[in-house]
């Protein structure tokens, strides 16, 4: 029998959907993760929390984020992306998520986002039961180096001065890529500069700006013994060097390394530094709305920052 879907309860408590979210990824959820992923608004939206419970008890959850894409010099495309999401361990397989994911196309119709999106690791559960609603699966890489890696040679990184990384990196980022044959690029897009700065600066952890050269900077996240790079921006012919700066720095420090790429030349260059690469997904799941612009979605190549994931 289904389970009536919750959209958005009143009565939903942050705490208690932390504690949810825990059960299913023990310790890596508090008030600060949910803040940013569940209660932070984008370009004016509010997002979309829906929930299946029993006696008021949560037993699957589900986050719709609204986001922008732009596709070349096109307009932006409105867009849903799925996050903080799981179902109780014990209730899996019950045809909770299916339900979920009902509901949730059916929230993104009324918005009139023309697709949902999701980034899964290869394996991943969630992701196989968005693939069977029909997404289409656009290749990503997840790159990752241990604590402790052995350190190496490389150029030399250092911080960027008070006041300029937040509009370097922003002008980078949104700096167009060269033309190239093929499809059109397809980007995050954020209209407001308070909208990308809550996306890359202000995040559940400290995050902090280094210089690679006179023209190159990333942003890089310090989430416990990691560092994550949330944004690298640099002419595409610096970005191996870049990549092994970075590594070489965080390995010197004695950290981990962590990046997000959908570029196979970016996960080429990071294995050269020995990164361990797992597979993942980009899912592009048409809600039902405009043709058009699902069309344009489905047709353009993609490049993602590792901040703009959710």
């Amino acid at each position: 029998m289904a389970m009536p879907i919750l959209v958005n309860p009143d009565d939903l408590d942050p705490q208690e959907y932390v504690e949810f979210l825990n059960r299913g990824f023990p310790g890596q959820w508090d008030r600060a993760a949910y803040d940013w992923y569940v209660a932070r608004p984008f370009n004016g939206r509010p997002n979309d929390v829906l929930v299946a419970e029993r006696n008021g008890t949560i037993l699957a959850g589900l986050t719709i984020c609204p986001r922008q894409i732009a596709i070349d010099d096109g307009p932006p495309i409105d867009v849903g992306v799925l996050s903080a999401g799981m179902t109780l361990p014990e209730e899996r397989g019950r045809g909770l998520y299916p339900q979920l994911l009902e509901a949730a196309l059916e929230r993104a119709r009324r918005h009139g986002y023309a697709a949902l999106i999701g980034f899964v690791l290869a394996d991943n559960a969630s992701g196989r039961g968005l693939r069977r609603f029909g997404a289409r699966a656009i290749g990503s890489f997840y790159l990752t180096s241990p604590a402790r890696a052995r350190a190496c040679r490389a150029a030399p990184v250092r911080a960027a001065r008070s006041g300029d990384s937040e509009a370097t990196a922003a002008l980078l980022t949104r700096r167009r890529m060269p033309k190239r044959e093929g499809a059109p690029l397809a980007r995050f897009h954020y209209g407001d500069p308070a909208d990308w700065r809550r996306q890359f600066i202000e995040r559940p952890h400290a995050v902090r700006a280094v210089r690679l050269a006179h023209d190159s900077i990333a942003l890089i996240e310090s989430a416990g013994s990691t560092d994550r790079l949330q944004c690298l921006a640099c002419p595409e012919g610096k970005t191996s060097a870049g990549i092994a700066a970075l590594t070489a720095a965080s390995a010197t420090a004695g950290r981990g390394f962590f990046m997000y790429t959908m570029d196979a030349c970016e996960a080429a260059a990071a294995r050269r530094q020995r990164l361990r690469v797992r597979d993942g997904y980009l899912l592009l799941q048409p809600t039902g709305g405009s043709r058009d612009q699902w069309q344009r979605l489905a047709t353009a190549r993609w490049q993602v920052q590792s901040g703009d994931r959710l």
